[in-house]
Parts: C-alpha cells; sequence; structure tokens
C-alpha cells in the first residue's frame, strides 16, 4: 500500500513538472502588444533640420499583413509625429492627437509647437493609463527659429529627450541605438542627415524580421517636408 502511494506521488510531481513547463512555454511565445504588428523608427536631429525614418510593414507576428503601414503623422508643414506600437491604438492615436491639434489650431490662431505638441500627447497619454493605448511616440519638429527639437513618450506618457541627438523606438531600437552611435554626427546638414537616418535603419531592418518591407524618410528642413521611399527589392 505504501509503494502504491509513493509511486501515485511520484506520478503526480511529474504531471505537475511537465504541466509548468508547458505553461512557461506558452508564456514564453506570447507577444508584447509592442511588437505584435512590428514596425521601427529613428529621427535624428541636424543643423536646422530633422529626419524621420520609419519602415513600412505591418505585420501580425511573423506574418505579413502589409508592406503600407502608416506610422507618421503631419501635424503642419514643421512637425510630425511618429508611432510605433499595436496598429488598432496608433490609428486611434493618430487621430485623437490630429483632432486635438486642429482645435488648438482653431482656438489659439496659431500652429500648433513642438513642444506643446509633445505636452498634449503627453497628457493624452497618461489619461489613458489605466488602460493605456500600446504605442511608443516621438514627436520631431522645428521651433520658431529653425531648431530641432525631438520628444520621446512610453505608453504612458513619460517623456524622453534626444540628448544624443537622435531617438529610436520600435522592434529594432536596440540594433538602431548602436548603428546611430556609431554614424551620428552633430550639426549635419540635410543630404547628410537624410542619408544617414536612411542608412542606419535600412542596416537595422536587416537584423528584425518584424519590421522591414520598406523605407520612407522625411526630411523637415526651414523649407517645409520631403519625403523619399525605399523599396524592400533595394534593402
Amino acid at each position: 500500500m505504501g509503494i502504491m502511494v509513493c509511486c501515485g506521488c511520484t506520478h503526480f510531481r511529474r504531471l505537475l513538472l511537465v504541466g509548468a513547463a508547458l505553461v512557461g512555454a506558452a508564456l514564453a511565445q506570447q507577444q508584447s502588444p509592442l511588437e505584435l504588428n512590428g514596425g521601427s523608427c529613428l529621427v535624428m536631429a541636424g543643423r536646422k533640420c530633422l529626419a524621420v525614418a520609419v519602415d513600412k510593414r505591418f505585420g501580425k507576428g511573423n506574418e505579413l499583413v502589409s508592406d503600407n503601414a502608416r506610422r507618421v503623422l503631419k501635424l503642419h508643414s514643421r512637425l510630425l509625429c511618429a508611432f510605433t506600437g499595436l496598429t488598432t491604438d496608433v490609428q486611434t492615436l493618430m487621430q485623437d492627437l490630429a483632432a486635438a491639434a486642429a482645435s488648438y489650431t482653431i482656438t489659439e490662431g496659431r500652429p500648433l509647437q513642438p513642444a506643446a505638441a509633445a505636452a498634449l500627447l503627453s497628457s493624452m497619454l497618461y489619461a489613458r493609463r489605466r488602460s493605456p493605448y500600446f504605442c511608443e511616440t516621438i514627436v520631431a519638429g522645428l521651433t520658431r527659429s529653425a531648431e530641432a527639437f525631438v520628444r520621446s513618450h512610453d505608453v504612458l506618457g513619460a517623456a524622453g529627450g534626444a540628448e544624443d541627438g537622435f531617438a529610436v523606438m520600435g522592434t529594432s531600437a536596440e540594433s538602431l541605438y548602436g548603428l546611430c552611435e556609431a554614424f551620428y554626427r552633430p550639426d549635419m546638414t540635410p543630404e547628410e542627415l537624410a542619408d544617414t537616418a536612411e542608412h542606419c535603419l535600412v542596416a537595422a531592418l536587416e537584423r528584425d524580421c518584424l519590421s522591414g518591407h520598406g523605407v520612407v524618410v522625411h526630411l523637415l528642413t526651414e523649407q517645409g517636408i520631403s519625403s523619399r521611399e525605399l523599396g524592400p527589392q533595394r534593402q
């Protein structure tokens, strides 16, 4: 009788161990909502200019859904906001921010300045702290004196600067940070800045299966915003 009880206990322990292993494997395979749809972004500051580079992939985990993801919102000719994260939350936040910026312009009679846009976005994100938007953001714009302004936010609206002259986010963030540290130089011209941002993002995307399928580089200068695309066949 004692032997049977002992065998039963051993079998039960084995079942518990197998169950724990299965649960651990399932949790390990779960993806963060910030990474589920993929996407990466890089913002670099130059001499009276800014470059915003994003990829075009929209996926569901490793599965490609589209190569036409929208990750940049143009608020006016000297102000952009870039997003990565869960696409549904990105689209909703884009709409809310665009409506708030339009309301500000009508009420105040002047366009939203970069610092005000960053404060507005931070407030909107923090207001949803109990049920947050699963997205990260970077506000990039030129001030009235044409100085580059870059401000990043996490899902709760906590702000981060760009003391190194650049900001990165998305699934390629770790690779991007290392590449930017290696190739970024202060006070680059618009052409140098756009080329550097493009090359850094393309190199980072080669090490990330959740981002890619084309690159778009937006260049902000005192004259306005110009954009260029790099197709996936050239990456």
